[in-house]
């Protein structure tokens, strides 16, 4: 490039002059219009490779005769990753005012028609999902307010279910045995005698 005297920006200014695609304008007739677009882009390595630069000693200079272009993927500027394999990421953002633990269930079941119709080998997962916390909270709140209710009212045995969480309350020895068995994991709990 030098022997030439040609700078880096002398090859993106020939770039952005020639490779470029403009409108031309419009053909009008009484029952149609067409739009004229005058190409000028590129369509294949050797034309990129036949581009003049610039002039040397009334000779042109062209990509080829500084360098190359070849045909080559894009350089990644972005990543994602699932359970360690290449994918592509995407979020869904709910609307202000809806409804989250609706919409993701919404979602949950488009993408379970989805991925019956993908080739094999391709899945469409979640990597995250805003509404869990929320129903797990809700759950928190309904079991610990049917703990209270049985307590309250010291029933020696009762069963009860909460959106997936069981509670049993029996007498023991030692006080009231409260047993909370919850879809991923269950505790024990033992209130003293007469603690409401």
């Amino acid at each position: 490039m030098q022997a030439y005297q040609i700078a880096p920006g002398d090859v993106v200014l020939a770039l952005k002059r020639e490779n470029i695609e403009l409108p031309g304008g419009r053909i009008e007739t009484k029952t149609k219009e067409y739009t004229v677009r005058i190409k000028g882009e590129f369509a294949s390595v050797t034309d990129f490779n036949e581009l003049i630069i610039s002039y040397y000693n009334g000779a042109p200079v062209r990509i080829r005769d500084i360098g190359r272009a070849e045909d080559g993927m894009e350089e990644k500027r972005s990543l994602a990753r699932f359970n360690q394999v290449p994918a592509v990421g995407m979020a869904i953002q709910k609307q202000s005012g809806t409804n989250t633990v609706e919409v993701a269930n919404s979602v949950k079941a488009e993408v379970a028609k989805i991925n019956k119709t993908l080739p094999p080998g391709m899945q469409i997962n979640i990597a995250g999902d805003q509404s869990l916390f929320i129903v797990r909270s809700i759950n928190e709140i309904v079991t610990l307010q049917g703990v209270r209710l049985l307590l309250r009212d010291h029933v020696p045995y009762e069963a009860i279910t909460c959106d997936g969480a069981e509670i049993t309350v029996e007498p023991c020895h030692e006080g009231v045995w409260v047993s909370v068995a919850a879809l991923e994991d269950g505790c024990t709990i033992v209130v003293p005698a007469g603690a409401n």
